[in-house]
């Protein structure tokens, strides 16, 4: 892999990290904390299924992107229903 492009890619990783610190700073406030820590958790699992097969990665999704879906499913378990 190229120096540019793993300079691009570390920079993309890096904004992805900085909001999902943002995220977590403002969900910090709300009232109800089992929503906000479900909410924060759907955020990384969304960051990590897409660091995972993001375009020319080249990597076969693997045992990570098992492990996303894997807490994808738990979240959505123990997230409260929207009837």
């Amino acid at each position: 892999m190229g120096r540019r492009r793993c300079a691009l890619l570390e920079a993309v990783f890096r904004e992805r990290v900085e909001a999902l610190c943002a995220l977590a700073r403002d969900l910090t406030s709300r009232a109800d904390t089992r929503a906000a820590l479900l909410e924060w958790l759907s955020a990384v699992t969304a960051s990590a299924r897409w660091s995972r097969h993001c375009p020319g990665n080249g990597t076969p999704p693997g045992p990570a992107a098992e492990a996303a879906r894997l807490l994808g499913l738990t979240v959505a378990g123990i997230s409260p229903r929207q009837d």
